[in-house]
């Protein structure tokens, strides 16, 4: 009786044993879905549909001022270079771990997705204790907000778009291509991929127009940037304080 109980045991501890290989071998990407579905069964982690939930979220996170962050971080990320120190030398960021990166902070958009998603980042473990640098606009998260209840309130898909990129730092926003003033390094844009807006079972042109001409109207108006991105089902939106479109 006891062998077989020795047996069984040693089953398990295998079975748990080859899981973490396949877990730590496998790509960046499967860990991630692994790493949700295992937080969202451990923890709370619902639909987040209020400003005043936003704040709490952010509210729970240490922050740093820029001159705190550490000459690793600064060296590592290019944030020191003079040209960015003019952008960062009156930011505020929020320290989180990667654990928190898997949060819901506006609708079923998670923290992970508004970091800066570098090859450090994917690296990282479920239970890694590292520092992740992180700077966001909370105004942001207010008009990501205010899109998703817009298009609920009009009868269309309020989840029917995705945040795929926020904040860059330098070195990041360099590696992506992007411009070097890019608002993505200020923490304050982001790049929507457009879904099914309108409900039709179809994914086109028309679900793009339908969330352009919200932002451009309602949302954005005159208070921030608007890139349309021709032929691509992603459109770009920020917080910069006056318009510009492109």
């Amino acid at each position: 009786m006891n062998t077989r109980k020795n047996i069984s045991a040693l089953a398990i501890l295998l079975f748990i044993g080859l899981g973490f290989i396949f877990y730590y071998k496998s790509s960046w990407h499967f860990r991630e879905l692994a790493d949700e579905f295992y937080f969202d069964f451990t923890h709370k982690n619902p639909y987040v549909a209020d400003k005043s939930t936003i704040d709490e979220i952010l509210g729970t996170f240490p922050i740093k001022k820029y001159s705190d962050l550490g000459d690793d971080y600064l060296n590592h990320s290019q944030a020191n270079q003079k040209s960015y120190q003019r952008i960062y030398k009156n930011k505020i960021f929020y320290i989180i771990r990667k654990k928190d990166a898997l949060r819901k902070i506006v609708g079923n958009t998670r923290i992970k997705d508004l970091v800066c998603k570098n090859h450090e980042f994917h690296k990282l473990s479920y239970s890694s204790l590292e520092e992740i640098i992180w700077l966001i606009d909370k105004e942001l998260l207010y008009k990501i907000l205010e899109l998703q209840d817009k298009l609920e309130e009009e009868g269309y898909n309020r989840d029917g778009f995705t945040v795929i990129s926020a904040f860059r730092d330098p070195k990041h926003n360099k590696a992506v291509g992007g411009k070097s003033r890019s608002r993505h390094l200020y923490g304050d844009a982001a790049d929507l991929n457009i879904g099914d807006i309108n409900k039709d079972g179809l994914i086109n042109k028309k679900d793009k127009d339908l969330i352009l001409k919200i932002c451009d109207s309602d949302i954005i108006a005159n208070k921030g940037g608007l890139g349309r991105y021709p032929n691509k089902s992603t459109i770009h939106i920020d917080v910069r304080g006056h318009r510009a479109r492109w």
